[in-house]
């Protein structure tokens, strides 16, 4: 049984934590003499290291981090004879931090659902799934399994199917993508209006609908296969003329998360290495996205007071970074 983070078991299943095996980390003693082991990252909870150690050990531990971008400890205690013995052992072996994030960069799998999609059908007032078959064609079925109506198609779907209200009269219709379109149809599965557009780029992840002003004049964010991100006019399939193109460093892992503070409206965008907060109308980061020690943990919760955000970075320390 593995058990961990998202990132490790990955790489657990991905085979390079198999460089390193517990056999090797215990140094040989054996279970059966231990009555205390324990197996942590001093980079995970620097904070925790003032739990376990004394001040000045656990200060020591720390700047033996300094540079790593993940360090290993073992606190063990085994029995020797009539006595207990307390051993602590640090593991240098793991690459530094500027290693690590050009590893993490070569990352660029994106987890694109393939249904079925949770849809609501407003004729019969009832939750239906939205289903891409093996020979892609799509069916709307009851949540039973009862099909509704099925209709060819020729692309595999882009891991999100939206219901949004666009002429505004209460009837909804399913949007999503394939390819480099944006499609919509309605419940019967007749495509709508003008639909489908043209985007220009293929899509990985999208759409994600929004409706910022509750006035049913949607926007829509989409993830692209070249690692950008853009944000599109539902109503046009255009880019809105204030938008500039979101494009981090390394490949963006889901869709960018809306983030709403102080009555302003960012973009927090997540990748292999690190957490990058763009603002409303995308361009340059306006805080991360330069790496290293200072680069914002992607598990990070985020803070935002007085045009100041505070975050904490991969190494565990937290930083206030101002919001231009």
């Amino acid at each position: 049984l593995v058990v961990g983070s998202n990132s490790a078991v990955s790489t657990y299943v991905e085979g390079d934590i198999l460089t390193q095996n517990l056999k090797t980390l215990m140094g040989g003693t054996p279970l059966k003499d231990m009555s205390c082991f324990c197996y942590f990252s001093v980079l995970e909870d620097p904070a925790a290291l003032d739990e376990i150690f004394k001040p000045a050990l656990s200060d020591a531990i720390r700047e033996s981090a300094d540079g790593l971008a993940y360090e290993p400890m073992l606190l063990t205690i085994a029995s020797s004879g009539a006595a207990l013995s307390l051993s602590v052992s640090r593991h240098e072996f793991i690459e530094n931090t500027e290693l690590a994030e050009a590893r993490a960069r070569l990352d660029t799998n994106v987890v694109v659902p393939t249904g079925p999609f949770k849809v609501y059908n407003c004729g019969t007032k009832t939750d239906n799934l939205f289903i891409q078959n093996s020979n892609l064609s799509l069916t709307l079925s009851e949540t039973s399994g009862k099909g509704i109506w099925s209709i060819p198609f020729k692309e595999p779907l882009c891991g999100r199917v939206e219901n949004i209200d666009f002429y505004k009269n209460g009837k909804t219709q399913f949007l999503f993508c394939a390819g480099s379109k944006l499609y919509l149809i309605d419940r019967l599965g007749r495509y709508v209006g003008n639909f489908p557009f043209e985007l220009g780029k293929r899509v990985r992840l999208g759409p994600a609908a929004y409706d910022f002003a509750a006035d049913k004049n949607y926007t829509a964010m989409m993830l692209h296969t070249d690692g950008s991100i853009d944000m599109y006019d539902v109503a046009t399939g255009k880019r809105p003329s204030q938008w500039k193109t979101i494009k981090p460093a390394e490949t963006p892992k889901e869709l960018p998360e809306l983030l709403q503070a102080e009555g302003k409206r960012y973009w927090v965008v997540r990748t292999a290495v690190q957490l990058v907060l763009y603002g409303f109308n995308g361009g340059d980061p306006i805080a991360g996205g330069k790496g290293g020690r200072s680069a914002i943990r992607t598990d990070s919760a985020l803070n935002i007071s007085g045009g100041v955000l505070t975050a904490t970075c991969v190494d565990g320390k937290q930083r206030q970074f101002k919001l231009e």
